[in-house]
Formats: C-alpha cells, structure tokens, sequence
C-alpha cells in the first residue's frame, strides 16, 4: 500500500466527485433535502479517509512507518461523527464550523451549515468509511 491511497479508493473518489458536483451544481439547481443529506453522506465517507490519508503522508514525510494503521483510523471515525453531530445540534458550535469553512475557503459570506438533528441519518456512511480504511489495514498486515 502506498502512502494516504486510500482515497483512491473507487468508492472514495466517486463520493469524493458526487460531492463536489452536489454542492456546486446539484444543490443550486435542485434545493432540497435529498441533495443536503448527499452531502453529508458523502462527507462522511470520504472525510475520515482523508485524515487518515494525512496521516500516513505525515508519517512518511517526517521518515516513520506510514502503513495504514487501525487507530488511526478508528479516531478520524469517531472524531468525525462527534464533529459531525455536534455541528449539526449544537447552535454555537454550528456558527463556529460555519466561520471556520468560510475562512477555509476565503468567502465574502459565511457559509451555512444546516442545524438539522435529521441529517444525523448520514451517520452509518462511517461504516463505508471503516469498511475501506480497515480493508487497507489488513491489506498492510499481509
């Protein structure tokens, strides 16, 4: 396995591409909630993926093992859903997310990020998320 190629993933690069075209075309031509839960799902698949893939393009920079590793991975989940969720409950930490990406993307406006308990149905996409990132694991043992 090659350093942080799990977001080559198949799976990956398509949830990684739907998002990308949902958000901006998608979401504009077609307002919604389906093209918002899209979104959060794919964010959720690809996301915890990408850390991982930081990670291990870390590791090999600095000159440590770079293979993909279990804990890593398991933390990058968790720390995603409880992002995730608090984001999508909790108001403060809501205008926080939304002040962060807007700086992030060097926006004349903040962007909004829907207070909604309902999109917390996205949440089993971290199970693709682990599927892919725990195949890589036990690719790497072998």
């Amino acid at each position: 396995m090659v350093a942080g190629d799990g977001l080559l993933h198949p799976v990956a690069m398509a949830a990684i591409a739907l998002l990308i075209l949902n958000d901006h075309v998608l979401k504009s031509a077609y307002p919604g909630p389906i093209t918002g839960k899209i979104s959060d799902f794919m964010g959720l698949l690809f996301f915890p993926l990408a850390v991982q893939a930081a990670v291990e393009i870390g590791a090999r920079i600095v000159g440590r093992d770079a293979t993909a590793n279990q804990r890593v991975l398991l933390v990058a989940i968790a720390a995603t859903g409880i992002v995730f969720t608090a984001v999508k409950l909790i108001p403060e930490i809501n205008v926080v997310a939304e002040l962060a990406i807007g700086w992030l993307q060097v926006a004349d406006t903040r962007p909004r990020i829907a207070l909604d308990a309902t999109d917390l149905i996205a949440l089993p996409a971290l199970l693709m998320a682990w599927h892919i990132g725990a195949g890589r694991v036990r690719a790497d043992l072998a």
